[in-house]
């Protein structure tokens, strides 16, 4: 990642909402905030942004308080919620007022989920090639496991599961016995609860 510490997206969004209570902003801005992220992290996107409206119209240069309309914006209960979405700082108003009135730890947020949105693309996408190249079950299961981080990014799972119902419609067609058949579809089972 993008940082000198290492941090986890979600140890720099905690910093980020820390720093609601360490700025120099009215005990009402930071209050109203702070309710908001509450209500973001229940999905509760309405009242979140009825509270971060207060908070603008109290400071309008608050960019946490756009952060926090740029989640609602996206129904983002966190920030794992902006990995897929394609195109989503481009658009949005909120974000082009965040960059107009700079957070430094907002900034240093934004920068590395750029950077990790970056990257789940780039191993979703290699890991599209290699579920392609894929000729047998077990292939699909070591895929998996090497990619396990990316198998709830956009449609891995499905594409994975798919994959592996291909190949054992193959190996059925291509049986000529009963045995055979029985045997595949008992493979089958058993590569499937393993992978379970």
């Amino acid at each position: 990642m993008d940082t000198n510490k290492g941090e986890t997206l979600n140890e720099l969004f905690n910093e980020l909402k820390k720093s609601l209570n360490e700025s120099k902003l009215s005990a009402v801005e930071a209050e109203l905030a702070d309710k908001a992220f509450v209500q973001i992290e229940k999905g509760n996107f309405d009242e979140a942004d009825e509270l971060l409206k207060q908070a603008l119209s109290i400071n309008p240069k608050y960019s946490i308080a756009y952060w926090g309309r740029f989640m609602v914006e996206h129904n983002a209960r966190s920030i794992n919620d902006f990995m897929e979405p394609e195109d989503i700082f481009k658009t949005s108003v909120n974000y082009q007022r965040i960059l107009q009135n700079p957070n430094q730890s907002l900034i240093k947020l934004i920068k590395n989920i750029k950077y990790e949105r970056k990257r789940l693309k780039n191993l979703y996408t290699q890991f599209k090639d290699k579920l392609e190249k894929a000729e047998n079950l077990d292939e699909t299961i070591s895929l998996s496991k090497t990619f396990e981080e990316i198998m709830n990014y956009k449609n891995s799972e499905y594409l994975l599961k798919n994959k592996q119902y291909l190949i054992c419609e193959n190996k059925l067609r291509s049986a000529s016995t009963i045995d055979e058949i029985k045997s595949i579809v008992e493979y089958f089972k058993t590569v499937i609860n393993d992978y379970l």
